[in-house]
């Protein structure tokens, strides 16, 4: 059991290490529940009674500590994967703050795990298993506020229904970027989903409004009235372009 040690890969921001092959090292641990379990039913390991006890106790609690860590590690890339991003930060403070103290828990976490990686330490980490809980309690708080702040978007503009959780952060997340990318002719998926039959929309590089938009066929058609898109928030612009389609 002490020589098992955790497995460390690079988080997406190569910064972080991250514990790989948690659900393994979770299904070694449940085996050795089991030998020590057939071990404690012996009557020739009566004298080891107390020391199996302890090596019970280890192991059952490493086995509780790896789930919320699991789900701890797999909440910290989801968040870190949104929060990384400057532009949602400036429409989520709230969120944002919690984060950065989750953020520096989870790494200075990490550090410890890398410093001592063999598994069965965790168990002798005092109280880390509430901690670990209560991380997940934020993380879920976190991820609620997220809901709620994409369910007005959504709520203000409804075709952003059309899309996922997942490319409407983006939307949000990379909102400059894809103006530039727009000015660049460049398609987007999120914008062909939302308006059947729109390939790309037109944008006026110098005032950074969409005057026109373009089928896949190549028709291009004039809008009524030009959009605005400097430091005006996606959902605003994406109900003024479908008024003026």
């Amino acid at each position: 059991m002490k020589h098992v040690e955790f497995d460390f890969e690079s988080a997406p921001d190569n910064e972080t290490k991250l514990c790989r092959g948690i659900a393994d090292i979770n299904s070694l641990f449940e085996e050795f529940n089991l030998r020590v379990n057939v071990l404690r039913t012996n009557p020739h390991m009566k004298n080891f009674f107390e020391k199996l006890y302890e090596i019970e106790k280890t192991v059952k609690s490493v086995i509780e500590i790896l789930v919320d860590f699991s789900i701890l590690q797999r909440n910290w890339l989801y968040l870190n994967g949104i929060f990384s991003r400057s532009e949602i930060n400036k429409q989520l403070a709230n969120e944002v703050k919690q984060f950065n103290n989750l953020d520096i828990i989870f790494k200075y976490t990490m550090k410890g795990l890398v410093s001592q990686p063999q598994v069965y330490k965790i168990s002798h980490r005092d109280n880390f298993l509430n901690q670990l809980k209560k991380l997940n309690q934020d993380s879920d708080s976190i991820k609620q506020g997220l809901a709620i702040f994409l369910e007005q978007k959504r709520a203000y503009f409804p075709r952003l229904y059309f899309i996922s959780n997942e490319e409407l952060i983006d939307v949000y997340g990379k909102s400059e970027i894809i103006i530039s990318d727009l000015i660049k002719g460049k398609p987007l998926a999120f914008l062909q989903n939302l308006f059947e039959g729109v390939d790309i929309v037109k944008v006026n590089a110098s005032t950074r409004k969409i005057y026109a938009m373009c089928s896949k066929s190549g028709e291009v058609v004039p809008l009524t009235s030009e959009i605005a898109t400097e430091h005006v928030s996606p959902e605003v612009w994406l109900k003024k372009f479908e008024a003026v389609m």
